[in-house]
């Protein structure tokens, strides 16, 4: 083991390992032929997974799921409340309903929770009851990002 020394405070140094970790890294990382570096990998593909690995593989392309997705909200005042934020949903700012569907397009946008931080917050919202419902907060989510 190495001795230790101080500094010029008297507080002890703890030696630092200084190894040659050159040899670990493999050849092949080193001298990538061409047609790797611009994404070719060859017959290598993405494996498809059994449906019920991940919650999102039962859902077949071309269909939707009510869940809704947490929405990140940025460059927030350092005052901000959670209560400040569900204000927010509670009365939307744009009236928007899809074409054809019977949902009041002035109605609250139900928030499950508001995980807070300093300056930027998630909000996770209620699953929507229909597929016009969920186009409503998602056209809502989107015109708020645009601020």
């Amino acid at each position: 083991m190495e001795a230790t020394s101080s500094d010029s405070m008297g507080n002890e140094r703890i030696p630092q390992d200084r190894g040659d970790y050159s040899s670990s890294i493999p050849s092949d990382w080193i001298n990538r032929g061409e047609d790797e570096l611009h994404g070719d990998f060859g017959s290598v593909k993405p494996s498809k997974g059994d449906a019920g690995d991940f919650p999102c593989d039962a859902v077949e392309t071309g269909t939707s799921s009510a869940a809704m997705r947490p929405v990140f909200l940025g460059n927030l005042s350092h005052d901000a409340t959670p209560a400040d934020i569900q204000g927010i949903f509670k009365c939307p700012f744009v009236s928007y309903a899809p074409e054809g569907s019977d949902i009041d397009p002035n109605a609250p946008i139900g928030v499950d929770h508001v995980d807070m931080k300093r300056g930027f917050c998630f909000v996770f919202l209620k699953d929507a009851t229909s597929e016009a419902e969920k186009l409503r907060v998602e056209h809502f989510v989107s015109e708020l990002n645009g601020l």
